[in-house]
């Protein structure tokens, strides 16, 4: 479905695993109802005394929503310019006649440009898959070097082998405060009621729109672009001062270890070769990356022991269990020990916390809890959380990207169908300069080679002439 102010796509029906109620999840035992934009549109003509303000202008924009909604359409047999004197919003004479692809109009677009403005895509089985992963989101945007410019913004997670998960993404004309209002509302659609750790470049747009869109979650901040910002060099004598209390502000405020925004980078540089394409074929193919994706790690997850980590936390934990081997232990009650490693720190099994602080960080185990796990006597696993272990990882990947032909579409487009491509609109940023060179510079100097003693445009490292030996 596609507005010009709040656009949100959801392609559920490419999730092979989702139930057929594809507006609802499971939480906590309880089936929880997302509502969607398109919500209430059947019911714009229920009462009959309803003004719309707006005119025949408001009235038909109405229309357009009802069927595409519905499916039917609707034919108008006489003109009031007062009201509408029935409606009927149940048929049963069999007369109804349902729109196999409902058209949709302009006023669904910027009407006044009749040009691309935004788009919001999020598929089905990665909203689906969201709910397996840690709630923690990294946003940003980087710019499309094609021939129409305009900006990608893009919400990317974590999956339980450190690997990044994308979740949403969105084509605007550039970052702005308004545009990355619109993304995180349409963002605040699709995820789940989970408390979310937020991580970004500190946009002034984000630094608005998470508190506005999601009130409960945290929002963290970038460590390297902050270094970047701070007002010291590295010859001042405070330097390292400051530095290690940036530091150790940040390891108490992280969360699941993440500092940098360094997920989200990794998802643009995934699709920097992708970024010259036009808006259409560029979605695609973002699509069609995210569909072997998805394909590679659930056959990858086969292979994994379901009994087990996934191999980056594995190898993790066994490092644990092999720092705190010779430290020594004193249990204090049934779920409190004391951990005597070169500094003594206390463990509550029960409580998942330790006073080093790196288990409620981290939300892993760290080598003080591993130590108190084993003198325990019980299983690691048990007081490991979900998103580590194999079986959540297979099931993640499970959910299947179906594949979306396109035999269906029309051969030809009529011209008031044609949907202009957007304004360029200049990246934020003082523009480089293109100095214009003087003649004698734009030919490359001469040198001569060591190689073939010529005075040519290469050296000996370059040299294609075999040097004949004595």
């Amino acid at each position: 479905m596609v507005s010009n102010s709040s656009t949100f796509i959801n392609v559920d029906n490419n999730s092979e695993l989702i139930r057929a109620d594809r507006d609802s999840y499971v939480t906590d035992g309880k089936e929880i109802v997302k509502p969607l934009l398109s919500d209430g549109w059947e019911n714009v003509f229920d009462d009959p005394n309803k003004l719309f303000r707006g005119g025949v202008d408001d009235v038909r924009l109405a229309y357009q929503k009802y069927c595409l909604k519905t499916g039917y359409r609707v034919t108008k047999v006489k003109n009031d310019r007062e009201r509408i004197k029935k409606y009927v919003g149940r048929h049963t004479c069999g007369a109804g006649v349902k729109l196999r692809s409902p058209k949709v109009s302009k006023k669904l677009f910027n009407d006044a440009t009749q040009t691309f403005e935004r788009l919001f895509i999020a598929i089905g089985a990665c909203i689906e898959g969201y709910r397996l992963c840690r709630p923690m989101i990294f946003v940003d945007a980087t710019f499309l070097t094609g021939r129409f410019r305009g900006t990608l913004m893009a919400a990317t997670c974590l999956n339980g082998n450190q690997g990044f998960y994308p979740l949403a993404f969105a084509l605007v004309p550039g970052e702005d405060v308004d545009n990355w209002d619109w993304f995180m509302c349409n963002l605040s659609n699709i995820v789940d009621d989970r408390p979310i750790t937020f991580m970004s470049d500190r946009h002034e747009g984000l630094l608005r729109a998470i508190p506005k869109h999601f009130p409960t979650s945290h929002h963290g901040y970038c460590y390297y672009h902050l270094q970047g910002n701070l007002p010291i060099r590295k010859s001042d004598e405070k330097y390292k001062e400051v530095m290690g209390t940036l530091v150790r502000a940040f390891f108490t405020g992280c969360r699941f270890g993440q500092t940098t925004s360094s997920v989200a980078e990794s998802f643009n540089n995934w699709i920097r070769k992708d970024k010259r394409l036009p808006a259409c074929a560029l979605v695609d193919m973002i699509r069609l990356r995210v569909m072997e994706l998805m394909n590679e790690r659930r056959e990858m997850s086969l292979l994994m022991d379901p009994e087990k980590l996934t191999p980056t936390y594995e190898a993790l934990l066994k490092e644990h269990i092999q720092i705190g081997r010779v430290w020594n232990v004193t249990q204090s009650s049934a779920y409190e020990y004391e951990i005597h490693s070169p500094r003594s720190h206390t463990v509550d099994l029960l409580n998942k916390t330790c006073t080093c602080q790196r288990w409620r960080v981290y939300g892993f185990p760290c080598s003080h809890a591993t130590t108190a796990i084993s003198a325990k006597g019980d299983r690691y696993v048990d007081y490991i959380e979900d998103y580590f272990k194999v079986t959540n990882f297979q099931q993640l990947y499970s959910i299947a990207i179906r594949p979306i032909p396109n035999y269906n579409r029309p051969e030809q487009y009529l011209p008031e169908d044609t949907i202009f491509p957007p304004h360029p609109r200049v990246p934020p940023g003082r523009p480089k300069g293109n100095r214009i060179k003087n003649a004698w510079e734009k030919a490359r100097k001469s040198v001569r080679c060591s190689n073939c003693k010529k005075k040519t445009h290469h050296n000996k490292a370059t040299c294609t002439v075999i040097p004949s030996y004595p």
